[in-house]
């Protein structure tokens, strides 16, 4: 049996007992990678101002990221799907949403493809408006499906 070093407090003491404090060395850790603020020279509206419109950058990269997503999956199904439209309407705690209505081919052939698993939250972004594009026409909106090279 070892024996026990550590300092410990008589039972029914009401200070320390198992936890009590002990001198001892901090060990030898350290963050490769602190994060930190990269607002931190900011104050005020400034600070604010550059918050918000790093929250609109990384929206707007999610938007786009979200399209190419939509892209490479409805590509895999089918490499001649060339047009995904998309329902627009007004909503009040969404503002501006979008749904995924159908895809078609180069020859104008609806894809017989389920869009719900596709559908996600990001069509509730103001940001997703910029990939989607309207036909006077037709009064049609849709997003051009194209492969990334």
């Amino acid at each position: 049996m070892t024996e026990d070093l550590t300092a410990r407090q008589p039972k029914g003491v009401p200070t320390g007992g198992q936890f009590a404090a002990t001198t001892h060395t901090e060990p030898d850790i350290a963050l490769n990678n602190p994060i930190t603020d990269p607002f931190a020279h900011l104050t005020g509206l400034d600070r604010a101002r550059a918050q918000a419109e790093y929250a609109q950058t990384i929206s707007a990269e999610a938007a786009a990221a979200y399209v190419d997503h939509l892209s490479d999956k409805l590509l895999a199904i089918n490499p001649d799907f060339t047009r995904l439209n998309v329902g627009r309407k007004h909503d009040i705690e969404y503002g501006l949403t979008f749904t995924l209505e159908s895809v078609e081919d180069r020859d104008g052939n609806y894809g017989d493809v389920d869009l719900e698993d596709l559908q996600d939250e990001i069509f509730h972004d103001a940001y997703l408006y910029q990939h989607v594009a309207y036909d006077d026409a037709s009064d049609e909106c849709f997003i051009n499906l194209s492969p990334r090279s």
